[in-house]
């Protein structure tokens, strides 16, 4: 289809309240504007989608099966107020920024899992550690972790940073 997934409630209650979440879109989930992420109560997440922005807010922990940004712009914007955030499959990102947050919580990247932007900038931010695998990018990487640890999570000496500029807050 050509439409867009768009959070229609005027307040940060959950729109979704599911165990896994798959979603396939052509024109967007969510949007920066106010109130108007995807707001969630899931466990699992998968996204495709052609063209537009990602915006997510998941109310506790959330595991990310995979992100796939396929349009020719477009960000991708996860954010887990409570618990931990955990990747557990691919998030790309063709031309868009990349941003995950942890407000109360790890970032764990699982072993072998990779975050890729072509051009945009990638962003961690936990309130605690950051475990990393891949991170891939022309553009930027920032890494915050306000009151833990960055960690190698990569069972091999692979890199796991390809950046331009690399910026690191702990």
């Amino acid at each position: 289809t050509t439409g867009s997934i768009l959070d229609n409630l005027n307040t940060e209650d959950s729109n979704i309240v599911a165990n896994n979440l798959s979603v396939t879109s052509n024109s967007g989930f969510g949007t920066s504007a106010v109130n108007a992420d995807i707001d969630t109560t899931i466990s699992t997440l998968t996204v495709t989608n052609a063209n537009a922005d990602i915006y997510l807010q998941e109310t506790d922990g959330l595991t990310i099966n995979s992100i796939a940004q396929n349009g020719i712009m477009g960000v991708v914007n996860v954010e887990v107020v409570t618990s931990d955030l955990v990747q557990d499959g691919l998030i790309s990102s063709v031309n868009g920024d990349i941003t995950l947050k942890a407000n109360n919580g790890n970032i764990t990247m699982n072993s072998g899992k990779n975050t890729n932007s072509i051009n945009g900038n990638v962003s961690y931010s936990a309130n605690n550690s950051i475990n990393l695998s891949s991170i891939s990018t022309i553009g930027n990487v920032i890494l915050t972790a306000t009151t833990g640890s960055i960690l190698d999570n990569l069972n091999t000496e692979d890199s796991n940073i390809v950046a331009n500029n690399l910026s690191v807050t702990s």
